[in-house]
């Protein structure tokens, strides 16, 4: 059983989750001291020190720390299944490639996989070329939503937007044209989330 934390240590910790979880690796000493207000490395030393003697971190030696096993997030596997066109629709290829992500950030695994983002007409609303996207098929479309739609047998991101009471996909970008699909077109799922690798 773990030692109860002071209200010092319990922000400590809770920065080092909230910093693991969205880069992906451990804050250094100095990055802790900046954040939190300490007055010196040493300070940081003691805590994760301390922090460790309490089970909720791992010393690593010579290689600084990490988060305890109860404290360490699990994973689920998401298939990465190719890519899709943020500019004109384009044909998404299938591939076997799968990537493991924090559990926290899907909220139904089982109906979720990733695309790869190409070309650049949803910039405006944050989605560059390069991006993957956490496409979730769970949950019924609104106007609004960044979907991922399957036009004429090719696949497009862009916001799902109306007019006249009638459907189109808006781009983001003032240099990309809106699609107006005039056959039949398939939602394949909401865009809940991206991740970004620089």
């Amino acid at each position: 059983m773990k030692k109860e934390l002071t209200s010092r240590e319990s922000k400590v910790i809770q920065w080092i989750k909230q910093y693991q979880q969205q880069h992906g690796g451990y804050p250094t000493y100095r990055e802790i001291q900046a954040a939190l207000g300490f007055n010196s490395i040493n300070s940081v030393s003691q805590y994760i020190k301390q922090l460790a003697s309490k089970g909720y971190l791992d010393l690593i030696k010579n290689k600084g720390y990490r988060l305890g096993a109860e404290e360490r997030p699990s994973f689920v596997n998401l298939s990465l299944l190719g890519s899709v066109q943020a500019g004109g629709p384009n044909t998404t290829q299938e591939t076997a490639e799968t990537v493991a992500l924090p559990q926290q950030w899907i909220s139904s695994p089982q109906k979720s996989f990733l695309l790869k983002v190409r070309g650049n007409s949803m910039e405006d609303a944050g989605i560059h070329e390069g991006d993957m996207v956490i496409v979730d098929t769970s949950k019924k479309p609104q106007v609004g939503d960044i979907i991922v739609a399957l036009v004429d047998g090719e696949t497009t991101v862009k916001r799902l937007a109306q007019k006249n009471g009638k459907n189109y996909l808006k781009a983001e970008s003032q240099h990309h044209s809106d699609i107006h699909p005039q056959d039949s077109w398939e939602i394949q799922g909401i865009v809940k989330s991206l991740i970004r690798q620089y």
